[in-house]
């Protein structure tokens, strides 16, 4: 006989989704068994009182009060144990989390009260006329939603990206469906008519600024995925087509950009991180489920597949998942420091659930094709081919008042990098060091330079060039037009042009600056003091012209050079990898495969060094010519020309190199 399981009204609320009532078949889900090992790896975090204590950060005050995974085990407490009905330890643990979040003080859990809004209403809604021994849990989420507070608003200061609003809409259209409120729908429908705004042509959601329609808007990708989640559900609730429409468009968008290994959030802030893949998967389980056996169904079935993959690659030995796609947790090797690897966990570990218990739509395996996606108004450009695979943003979208000098948003460098199936490049470092007081030394030299730019850089995102003097970076942030070719042969031409950003790296920082961060640090004050005297936009232009084919990527830069400054061109790799140089080339190899960078006459390694990324450990290095100034062309600009060739073990590195050359010639004349 098949046991059966009820979700409450959690199915009718989401109408049109087909749901797998059947025990078995559900537990036997690779999601389940995932979700299921993340949910033992946080029972033996958590305390008596029910708080779940985060190991990875013990200088931060435990148990994270304003994060949403006390929330979260709740939920999936409850899946569980109606997955398990004779597994009570499940039910007590969830009551156990929620009794520790609802003692917490109001106040103390207000950042992250939206977060925790969702769970626990799709909690209420899948114990609601189906209590069955969850009557405790019953009464104090109905109780939890009917006084449910909201911290999202469209004023931005203090209020997070814009993710946090679309996440609000849905909150509220969930509460309307259980409670009946129409207040509730009223801002619902307010809420999610300013998301549909923040949504560019091509698909693809920016979470900054809060601006409509704003040119300059920031999309990091991983709460573009979030954002993408939040509308799918809210068109799915509420019927809405045209909204349904924007949330496919946008889970498309995500698909075309993903690599076909299944890296998919490689650019912007929480860079890769299982936030985003979490926020994907259960995206793309209801847009399958939704659309059936048509191409568009079938797709977004394939990719699921493929992210979640990748995701559930990197699993501790615990069971739970690295939430960046290295080991280095305990380093926070390429953690915001907003991420935690409970909380992360914890959110993964309920959309697995949430997908695991819709019904699985059928998998069509097909032979890969060749793809080119240029997203204009986004900036992203994406080449995926069986041999040679990269990304990269032609528009660049570092809005200083916000993120600084953020280098996960840097324009025109390799986003990710795949020959032949295997991975070449790490992501663009960054790695925000634990929390600790600032010492009379660091505040020092604070004052007299950016001591920002000794960690986050836009220059150790690698493959741009640059220049420097005695107290200024000259970086090509500032790109103001791009456009993109492709010839017969699937060779790309990629045009750039823009102006030279100063950073001010030495000197005394101006007391307006300082002022700004301690305000933004402590307060968490937006805006009002910028950075303006340490960072400015420059009348020097660039010019570059990218070529990548199957076998190279090739960088032809052209710019102004600035009376008394150095030029250089940067780079990055493992940090693990061999290097090994000769006249003419660099060259960065593991035991199975590499690539070469040949450089121009003269030109050597010079400063480098090891920093995180959410893949691990990065090397950056600069490519410096002593003789670059005294060779600049009539007009003062400098032209450097610098060409990456991917190898493995089949290949013979002398022969590319002179595969490359002679293909760059002919491409140019034809250029």
């Amino acid at each position: 006989m098949t046991m059966r399981a009820s979700f409450g009204i959690w199915p009718s609320i989401m109408r049109g989704v087909s749901f797998n009532d059947d025990l078995d078949a559900v537990l036997s889900t690779p999601y389940c068994k995932k979700a299921s090992e993340i949910f033992s790896f946080l029972a033996e975090q958590q305390r008596p009182d029910g708080a779940i204590i985060d190991g990875n950060i013990p200088d931060v005050p435990q148990p994270l009060d304003a994060q949403y995974h006390h929330a979260n085990m709740t939920l999936a407490g409850i899946i569980l144990h109606i997955l398990n009905p004779e597994k009570h330890e499940y039910l007590d643990r969830a009551l156990g989390a929620m009794r520790y979040y609802l003692s917490v003080p109001t106040e103390k859990r207000k950042a992250g009260v939206d977060f925790s809004n969702l769970p626990f209403l799709i909690a209420a809604a899948v114990i609601k006329g189906n209590e069955n021994g969850r009557e405790t849990l019953g009464d104090a989420l109905a109780g939890y939603v009917k006084d449910m507070r909201h911290h999202a608003d469209l004023n931005s200061s203090g209020t997070y990206g814009n993710n946090f609003v679309a996440l609000r809409s849905l909150n509220l259209l969930i509460r309307f469906k259980i409670t009946g409120d129409a207040l509730d729908a009223e801002q619902a429908a307010f809420f999610m008519e300013h998301t549909l705004k923040w949504q560019m042509d091509d698909g693809v959601f920016y979470d900054f600024p809060r601006k409509a329609l704003d040119p300059r808007g920031i999309p990091s990708l991983a709460y573009h995925s979030k954002i993408t989640l939040m509308t799918l559900l809210y068109g799915i609730i509420s019927g809405e087509k045209r909204i349904l429409d924007r949330a496919l468009a946008g889970l498309d968008c995500l698909v075309n950009l993903s690599a076909d290994d299944g890296e998919a959030f490689y650019y912007g802030r929480t860079n890769n991180a299982l936030y985003g893949y979490a926020s994907a998967v259960l995206a793309l389980r209801v847009a399958a489920n939704l659309l059936g056996n048509v191409p568009a169904g079938m797709r977004f079935k394939r990719f699921e597949r493929v992210l979640y993959r990748f995701a559930a690659s990197h699993t501790a030995k615990d069971g739970h998942l690295y939430i960046a796609p290295n080991p280095l947790e305990d380093e926070r090797c390429g953690f915001d420091n907003y991420m935690y690897v409970t909380v992360y966990n914890a959110f993964m570990m309920t959309t697995l659930l949430l997908s695991a218990v819709i019904k699985d739509a059928p998998l069509h395996e097909e032979q890969r094709a060749d793809e080119t996606h240029y997203m204009k108004q986004s900036g992203f450009l994406i080449r995926k081919r069986a041999s040679l695979s990269a990304a990269f943003n032609l528009k660049g979208h570092n809005h200083y008042e916000q993120y600084l000098l953020d280098p996960r948003f840097t324009a025109l460098t390799p986003l990710f990098l795949k020959f032949n199936g295997r991975d070449l490049l790490p992501s663009i470092p960054f790695t925000c060091p634990k929390p600790q007081a600032k010492s009379l030394r660091s505040l020092v030299g604070e004052m007299k330079g950016c001591s920002r730019l000794n960690d986050f850089n836009p220059l150790h995102a690698g493959f741009i060039p640059a220049m420097k003097d005695s107290s200024q970076y000259y970086m090509p942030l500032d790109v103001t037009d791009a456009s993109v070719t492709e010839m017969e042969n699937g060779t790309l031409i990629i045009k750039t042009a823009g102006r030279f950003t100063t950073v001010k790296r030495s000197g005394l920082m101006p007391v307006k600056l300082l002022l700004s961060n301690a305000m933004k640090s402590r307060f968490g004050v937006m805006g009002g003091m910028t950075p303006e005297s340490l960072i400015s936009r420059t009348a020097l232009p660039f010019s570059r012209t990218m070529i990548v084919t199957d076998s190279f990527i090739h960088f032809n830069d052209t710019f102004e050079l600035k009376r008394g400054a150095a030029p250089f061109f940067t780079v990055r790799a493992w940090a693990d990898a061999k290097l090994s140089s000769d006249a003419r080339s660099l060259t960065f190899e593991d035991s199975e495969s590499g690539w070469m960078l040949l450089v121009e006459e003269g030109e050597r390694a010079g400063e480098g060094k090891k920093l995180g990324s959410s893949k691990g450990k990065a090397l950056y290095l600069e490519i410096v010519n002593d003789g670059q100034r005294k060779a600049a062309l009539e007009d003062g600009s400098v032209s450097m020309r610098h060409t990456l060739i991917p190898f493995d073990g089949h290949s013979a590195p002398a022969r590319l190199r002179a595969s490359a050359l002679s293909a760059i010639q002919e491409i140019e004349k034809r250029i």
